[in-house]
């Protein structure tokens, strides 16, 4: 079979030659058997099982081809029938300051406090959070705006960075984590931000041990769409039908100063995502990084647009061009918004805009791709949850009813969990190592009780992890 032959061709570049009872293929450190393997590479292909050696997957195939690697210290795992997809990831998880929230119930979503403080607390929360996300199958996630506060805190994001590396080197960062640092509001200060992170923040041209990625920056637009403070075009509507007159909401920072900040970010070779919510602040927020890859085209980049949660026409054909032309204007959005804070955005959003928010189907057909995420904590974190919601599209409660948002948007199973998969692994910067099951990426997988490619959507929201790995380690078992 081309994909064994080709498995014995990388496990030998990865140097795993060690003599097995089979022969001379070389053997593994672990095998999973009997299994439905859902690998979601470019043929979506579906195997039976999988071997790893030395945290990466070597083979991948039915199970006769598979067992070929057995040596006598391979651990031998039965799935007996289960499902294993990649292991999950999320695009927009505030894992540091969500985890702080976490461990002390304090409500950070609109913080009280300048700074997330006390560094041993937030040690704690990242290990813990870690902890969490491997109990649903999660395998890593991008951490948006780290010192998350009210203002700009340099101080505080390079405290929770410290901590990072400190629970990296404890050995107790059990996901794989990308992170970005909160951009000040000014020019001067967005100059010192990139010349203290600059020199290790190079995703584009390595992702280090892709354990622990700073990643870029964060741009803060506008505000949101459960407090109509998102900037928009029109009026905002009140309870579904009435309007919120003269409230289109508010930019988050002058227009001008948003442009100069991501051409200033791209220029010096960060990778920026802004956070826009409104459609008027994604038009702005596409047209100034059309501007700023315009002036210098760099390749790869991979800018995003946060949430995008109801493009315009035409942002979207922007955004569909600069993915083609240049790796960038990538979304970033939140399948859960229209589930968790559903009743609220569906009477902020009004009738018709309603139908247009998160517009995943208009996406798929003008070749967009995008990357699910659930900004925890916000929504609840755990991505089979987005993945429902990427299909179903119901509130939470129907208070307006449960069509709200209407299915003209929705998608399927295949595309909703490649959005939580390889699509977020390519917004930090790992899809060549992440992200499918395929041989000479690193072993993270999900073994569920479920067949997503078969269940009803129902079930799928409420399916369990049975096990998760980390580069062929298991990190959590139920």
């Amino acid at each position: 079979m081309r994909m064994l032959r080709r498995s014995y061709l990388i496990a030998a570049l990865l140097g795993l030659t060690a003599p097995c009872a089979c022969g001379a293929e070389p053997a593994a450190d672990r095998v999973l058997v009997n299994g439905n393997i859902l690998t979601v590479d470019a043929s979506d292909s579906v195997a039976q099982a999988v071997a790893i050696g030395g945290g990466r997957i070597v083979g991948v195939g039915t199970n006769s081809e598979i067992e070929a690697f057995m040596g006598p210290a391979t651990d031998r795992i039965d799935l007996q029938g289960r499902t294993v997809t990649p292991g999950l990831l999320d695009a927009h998880l505030h894992l540091s300051s969500g985890g702080l929230a976490r461990i002390t119930e304090a409500d950070l979503s609109f913080p009280l406090v300048k700074s997330v403080g006390d560094a041993g607390k937030m040690r704690v929360a990242i290990a813990a959070m870690a902890d969490e996300l491997n109990r649903e199958c999660m395998t890593g996630a991008k951490d948006p705006g780290i010192g998350y506060s009210l203002t700009y805190d340099p101080d505080g994001a390079t405290a929770t960075w410290n901590a990072y590396r400190e629970v990296l080197a404890a050995g107790d960062l059990s996901v794989r984590v990308f992170a970005l640092w909160r951009s000040p509001e000014t020019l001067d200060e967005a100059r010192e931000l990139a010349a203290r992170i600059g020199p290790f923040t190079r995703p584009m041209a390595s992702t280090g041990d892709d354990r622990l990625i700073s990643g870029g920056v964060k741009i803060i637009a506008d505000g949101s769409g459960d407090a109509r403070t998102a900037w928009m075009w029109q009026d905002w509507n009140r309870e579904r039908t009435g309007l919120d007159e003269g409230n289109r909401g508010y930019p988050a920072i002058d227009a001008g100063v948003l442009r100069d900040l991501i051409m200033l970010y791209h220029d010096a070779g960060l990778n920026v995502g802004v956070h826009a919510v409104g459609d008027r602040a994604i038009d702005w927020t596409v047209a100034a990084m059309t501007v700023a890859l315009i002036r210098n085209p760099r390749q790869g980049m991979r800018h995003s647009i946060i949430h995008a949660s109801i493009p315009t026409d035409l942002a979207l054909d922007t955004i569909a061009a600069l993915q083609q032309n240049f790796d960038a204007g990538y979304p970033e959005p939140q399948a859960n918004f229209t589930w968790w804070v559903g009743d609220t955005y569906a009477g902020n959003f009004g009738v018709q805009r309603s139908r247009r928010l998160n517009p995943f189907r208009s996406f798929q057909k003008r070749g967009i791709q995008w990357a699910g995420g659930s900004d925890y904590s916000a929504t609840p974190f755990p991505a089979r949850y987005g993945i429902w919601s990427s299909m179903v599209r119901q509130p939470l409660l129907g208070f307006y009813g449960n069509d709200t948002f209407g299915s003209d948007e929705a998608i399927d199973v295949r595309t909703a969990l490649r959005s939580f998969t390889l699509w977020a692994a390519h917004q930090m910067f790992l899809e060549k190592k992440v992200g499918s099951i395929e041989v000479g990426k690193y072993a993270d997988l999900a073994v569920w009780d479920t067949d997503l490619y078969t269940a009803e959507p129902g079930v799928i929201k409420n399916m369990q992890c049975q096990m998760t790995l980390l580069a062929g380690e298991i990190v959590y078992r139920r």
